[in-house]
């Protein structure tokens, strides 16, 4: 698009010399329009049918959607296609370099991208990561909840055990404290840089979601189906990044405190205990709305590689031909049932 908007002067004015502030602009020609030429614009039967934008319709897009280009670099010829294999829009010229890329997907008669399908189902991923974002959220605000009650029953523990005994505890009632404090610290912060994290994935996915409303609102056909690719790229980044922190890094932090003493009358321990944390998964994964989780190769399963698989021979067996006796060294089948022997 046009300097994104930057340059706000009729394009046909300032091609003879003339400025006069744009007031609309039409994606099919490129150009930006003044109250004069819109007129023209309109009237004129190669491009009477053209959709044009007020602007400051253009100023409420995204920048990354106000920055498409809608015309080729190479051949400086307006883009006419998308090629489904590389994901880009190509111009008529560069459509000769992608004849074997499949069936294109003609820009200039793009209708009803709004409703389209695939904005659809674009929206409802990006709810879906979001549900989920609040989920995984909860999770980690609530596993801090339980930390700072089992930090504060670990140390009522100590206390108890300290009430028991006598003075010469007053060092290691400091030692195993301070232990517990630092413990607690180290994994609170683990969990906190987890809530930042997912905090900020929230946030990004609340600009998409909002960009969105925007590029329904007020983008043009091309620019709404061009912005659909780039959104949906961003997409399968965040939910492959989403679904491998659920199975992956929202462990379960609990902090316990196991007791050295079994009994008040032998004081004489090096500690009061240790400080024990369990690190097990959360029991949440990413849901999709449809009820399907994403699936992910759960860590620590390993496939064999076909380069690893040896074979052992079992039998053979030798039948009468009239060559002979064959030996049959092998055998396999096709699609129809056609046994071939070798």
């Amino acid at each position: 698009m046009a300097s994104a908007y930057q340059e706000q002067c009729c394009s046909i004015c300032t091609l003879q010399h003339i400025t006069n502030k744009a007031d609309e602009w039409c994606p099919e020609c490129d150009e930006y329009l003044c109250s004069s030429c819109k007129t023209h614009h309109k009237l004129a039967k190669s491009s009477r049918k053209h959709k044009t934008f007020e602007m400051s319709d253009l100023k409420e897009l995204p920048t990354f959607v106000s920055a498409i280009k809608l015309e080729c670099d190479t051949h400086h010829e307006n883009y006419e296609y998308f090629c489904p294999k590389h994901e880009i829009p190509i111009c008529v010229i560069c459509a000769k370099e992608h004849t074997s890329c499949g069936t294109f997907t003609i820009l200039r008669k793009l209708e009803d991208t709004k409703t389209s399908t695939t904005m659809i189902k674009l929206e409802q991923n990006v709810k879906d990561i979001q549900q989920n974002l609040e989920i995984f959220l909860q999770n980690r605000r609530s596993n801090l909840s339980n930390l700072k009650g089992q930090h504060e029953s670990c140390r009522q523990k100590v206390k108890e055990i300290r009430l028991e005994i006598n003075q010469h505890l007053d060092k290691l009632e400091k030692i195993v404290n301070d232990e517990i404090d630092t413990t607690y610290t180290k994994h609170k912060l683990q969990v906190e840089q987890r809530v930042d994290d997912l905090s900020g994935r929230e946030t990004r996915m609340n600009t998409i979601q909002n960009n969105i409303e925007k590029i329904k609102d007020h983008a043009s056909e091309i620019q709404i189906f061009l912005s659909i690719q780039s959104i949906q790229n961003n997409l399968k980044e965040e939910e492959s990044q989403l679904v491998t922190i659920g199975k992956e890094k929202l462990r379960e932090i609990e902090l316990s405190f196991l007791p050295a003493l079994s009994c008040t009358s032998d004081i004489k321990q090096a500690s009061f205990g240790e400080i024990k944390i369990n690190t097990k998964p959360a029991d949440i994964s990413f849901v999709r709305q449809d009820g399907s989780e994403a699936q992910l190769v759960m860590p620590g399963i390993h496939t064999k590689d076909i380069d690893g698989i040896s074979l052992t021979k079992k039998n053979s067996i030798t039948f009468p031909t009239y060559m002979g006796n064959t030996s049959i060294e092998g055998c396999c089948s096709n699609d129809d049932g056609i046994i071939f022997q070798l």
